[in-house]
C-alpha cells in the first residue's frame, strides 16, 4: 500500500464510531470487531471526511500537536496503515 501526499482517507461505509473518554470507538458490525484507539489516534480519526488528503491530516497533527513534519507523516502513515489493515478506512 502506497500512502501518498494526496491519497484521500475514507472510512469504511459499514464502521459505526463514537468517543467515549478522549478514546474512539470503532464497530465494524459485520465482523463483530470492536477498534479502540487512543487521543491521537481519535483526532486522526475525525480528520477523515472523504475530502481531506493525508498531506493535508498530516500537517493539521503537526500543527495541533507541535511535532515535526516527519513524526506527524510516521504517526500517520502507520495509522492509517494499521485501519487499512483492519478493513476500517479505504485510500482514494
Amino acid at each position: 500500500m502506497n500512502i501518498t501526499n494526496n491519497s484521500v482517507p475514507q472510512r469504511s461505509p459499514q464502521i459505526v464510531s463514537r468517543v467515549v473518554d478522549d478514546e474512539t470507538v470503532i464497530v465494524d458490525p459485520p465482523k463483530g470487531i470492536v477498534t479502540i484507539i487512543n487521543n491521537t489516534g481519535s483526532r486522526i480519526w475525525e480528520l477523515i471526511d472523504n475530502k481531506r488528503t493525508a498531506g493535508e491530516i498530516a500537517s493539521v497533527i503537526k500543527t495541533e500537536y507541535d511535532v515535526s513534519e516527519e513524526c506527524a507523516w510516521t504517526d500517520l502513515r502507520e495509522f492509517l496503515a494499521d485501519m487499512i489493515q483492519k478493513d476500517l478506512i479505504l485510500l482514494s
